[in-house]
């Protein structure tokens, strides 16, 4: 029986999804590294989901938010995921849903 990662079990899970963002930002002192880390995970999980994550998964400076933070979206997210209200923080940024599908980082971790 082939080993299922822990991208394709966060894909099912909202629990686990959160989760493995969290790990994923601690201790990202910049809201780059902060967005980058989200970034990275949401493209892994993409491509467990069968899609290619250069088509569905960004993170641009600026996209339609303020021009100092980041924008970092998975366009075609399961449905699961992006309607789980995930809590996304560290101790200096947290991840505020823009749209169901994506997160801005914001100043004020706790």
């Amino acid at each position: 029986m082939p080993r299922i990662s822990q991208y394709e079990r966060a894909l099912y899970n909202p629990r686990l999804h959160e989760e493995l963002l969290n790990k994923a930002v601690k201790g990202k002192k910049t809201r780059r590294g902060f967005a980058m880390a989200i970034y990275r995970v949401w493209c892994k999980m993409a491509e467990a989901y069968g899609q290619d994550p250069k088509w569905e998964v960004f993170c641009k400076k600026g996209h339609d938010c303020p021009a100092n933070t980041y924008h970092v979206a998975w366009e075609s997210m399961p449905y699961e995921l992006s309607q789980s209200g995930m809590m996304i923080h560290n101790e200096y940024f947290y991840g505020e849903h823009y749209w169901s599908f994506s997160i801005i980082p914001y100043e004020g971790g706790w």
